[in-house]
């Protein structure tokens, strides 16, 4: 959003506990029929956390108004390389106070990617002392099964009450052969190669649940009481078989064969209330709070074979234990002045309370501190047509819960990821400018300012050829944009969404002790055309485009796009099919590089973005489809 990652994801204004893959996978499972509205809130006001760089995205759900029974079955295929199937059932049951709503959704497919990897080792000097080149396919099947439940009651005429339940059964399997050539010295020319059978999985389960009561005193006072738990439990497990051969190609003896049993298991409590009130004179205030708690157990066990007895191996086994308190107050006031002024303003203070414990090598920490988020908004309604507004908020990201992990996570034998927990977080002040022409045109610059931001940091042994990926706050970030959006319905058939942005940014901050800064200017681009063909037939195209950038002060990536297109038929008002096709041409693909003074890393990554699919939907009952869904924390972002 606005060329910025780290985003936060809402549903119905709550969080939904996951990020990445998990919160993919979860939105795939939820229906676009189910989707009312969504909004992008670039500056999100006091009332929600604090996390959250880039601003917030709120899917925002129909709701179930008729009375009865209301349903539908959608039936999924698609296949490019491999195939993928998807099964949604949603039922909805309304009469006079009570409404519930039950919905099951199971998709399975097969993914894979390509990914080469060209590392070159650096000595002082910048000289290149040796080189390796990886190539590796891993191709994974998974399964992904989520189950939903609301019920919601309307107590009294002023009091409604209701409880939401979502659970998830995700196993994964993945085999990959990583073959790698080194190079030693240019003098020498010493050439080895290694190769690497990979098999790993996991199964992951996870169980959110809600509790919520909502209670208006009057038309102009209202409190909302929210009740959250989440568990999130990831068995993962590792094998791996390395094998060295020399420059003949010859097997050398004593193949590393390793085996991991990682165990991730999180708990998240959390309670808040919002009270709303508009007083008198026409101010309307907003005050709430919230409390957190989050629990995070993780386990990892590594075992080696040697003469054919499995021996444990200490130095990279271990057992972390983190725990993590945040208490939240904040209060708003927004009044308008006139017909054409609109003033907001809120304070928003999150105090946090961490510890972590790694068992194995007697290692803590402990983290205590207190933020204050101001925000303030000024609109200006210069006539029918135009209007203006002024936006400023303070943010924070904090660090993912695996980020914080000192876990060793192995990609290959000689490539690992490491958590860091003395990780910061990241904080920014963001400032925007925005103008709407008829809704139609939104023109918007913006300006922000982040410090300590987190950067995904290789450290390379030039002895042993070891790298590992871990993070660290090596950098600050200036940012600027300008966008202009566009929507209109070109013709009664015809609508078009238009978009760009030109952007600029500079890191500033410290490799291995060598000051650095590296500036970034780049664009994006993307459009969204619809068009009804009549009949009951409709058709949609979308594209984009993002030009070379930065991801941090050591990480560039180059020109990426892509294009998606779908063609509906509604056949009557129970039945309907669409056929789609993402990424057609199979254009997607991510170049990087990566590099300090001691090392230089090329890579080209492409995964399973092609598909080709075709889906049959059947409803039940009336059209309205439900709008109940999980209600969720804030703190499941930074589940990964």
């Amino acid at each position: 959003m606005m060329s910025k990652a780290g985003v936060l994801v809402l549903v119905d204004d709550r969080q939904t506990y996951l990020s990445g893959d998990d919160l993919a996978e979860y939105l795939k499972a939820m229906s676009a029929d189910e989707v009312a509205q969504i909004e992008l809130i670039t500056q999100p006001g006091a009332k929600y956390d604090a996390a959250g760089n880039t601003g917030i995205i709120n899917i925002k759900l129909k709701k179930n108004r008729k009375q009865g029974w209301n349903g539908s079955i959608t039936l999924d295929y698609g296949r490019a390389k491999y195939f993928h199937r998807e099964e949604n059932m949603q039922i909805s049951y309304k009469k006079d106070k009570l409404n519930l709503m039950l919905s099951a959704n199971d998709m399975e497919a097969i993914g894979f990617a390509d990914w080469q990897g060209h590392l070159y080792y650096k000595d002082n000097t910048g000289n290149i002392t040796g080189q390796s080149y990886t190539q590796s396919g891993p191709k994974e099947r998974f399964s992904n099964t989520v189950l939903r439940g609301a019920i919601d009651y309307d107590w009294t005429d002023k009091t409604s009450i209701g409880a939401n339940v979502r659970t998830t059964y995700h196993p994964n399997v993945n085999r990959s052969n990583i073959f790698t050539t080194n190079t030693g010295t240019a003098a020498s020319g010493d050439v080895a190669y290694n190769d690497v059978v990979n098999s790993d999985g996991f199964i992951r389960k996870d169980l959110a649940a809600n509790g919520y009561l909502t209670h208006k005193f009057s038309k102009q006072n209202t409190l909302d009481v929210n009740f959250d738990y989440l568990t999130y439990n990831r068995n993962a497990n590792q094998d791996i078989t390395s094998t060295n051969y020399n420059d003949q190609m010859q097997a050398m003896p004593d193949p590393l064969i390793q085996h991991s049993q990682q165990l991730s298991l999180i708990h998240v409590y959390s309670i808040k209330a919002d009270e709303s009130c508009t007083l008198k004179n026409g101010i309307k205030l907003e005050a709430g709070l919230k409390s957190s708690w989050v629990n995070t157990d993780n386990d990892a066990r590594f075992t080696v074979l040697q003469n054919n007895v499995w021996m444990p191996v200490t130095g990279m086994s271990n057992h972390f234990l983190y725990k993590e308190n945040i208490n939240a107050a904040y209060i708003s006031a927004d009044r308008s002045f006139g017909k054409k002024w609109e003033a907001r303003t809120g304070l928003r203070s999150e105090q946090t309370i961490a510890g972590g414990l790694q068992y194995i090598h007697d290692n803590s920490f402990s983290k205590k501190y207190i933020s204050i988020f101001p925000t303030a908004y000024l609109t200006y309604k210069m006539d029918s047509n135009n209007t203006f507004e002024l936006n400023y908020g303070r943010r924070i990201k904090r660090p993912g819960y695996r980020d914080l992990n000192p876990f060793i996570y192995y990609t290959y034998q000689n490539i690992y990821q490491v958590g860091n927990p003395g990780l910061l977080p990241e904080y920014s002040n963001n400032i925007e400018l925005k103008h709407s022409y008829k809704n139609m045109i939104i023109t918007t610059l913006e300006a922000s300012r982040t410090t300590d931001v987190m950067s995904g940091f290789l450290l390379v042994n030039d002895t042993t050829r070891v790298v590992y990926n871990t993070s660290r706050n090596i950098a600050s970030n200036f940012f600027t944009a300008a966008s202009v959006d566009f929507n209109k319905d070109i013709m009664k058939w015809w609508s078009l969404s238009l978009s760009g942005t030109v952007f600029y940014a500079n890191f500033t901050g410290q490799v291995n002790g060598i000051a650095r800064s590296v500036d970034w200017t780049g664009y994006s681009a993307n459009i969204n055309t619809r068009f009804d063909l009549g009949k009951g037939w409709k058709a949609e195209i979308y594209g984009y485009y993002t030009s070379a950038g930065r991801w941090s002060l050591t990480s560039s990536f180059d020109a990426s796009g892509s294009v998606e297109f779908g063609v509906s038929k509604k056949v009557n008002k129970w039945l309907s099919a669409k056929f789609y096709a993402d990424d057609p041409f199979y254009i997607y693909q991510i170049t990087s590089r990566d590099e300090t003074d001691t090392y230089l890393l090329a890579s080209k990554y492409k995964y399973a973005t092609q598909l080709f699919s075709l889906s049959v939907t059947c409803s039940l009952g009336s059209k309205q489809a439900s709008g109940h869904d999980t209600k969720a924390l804030d703190e499941s972002s930074r589940i990964r």
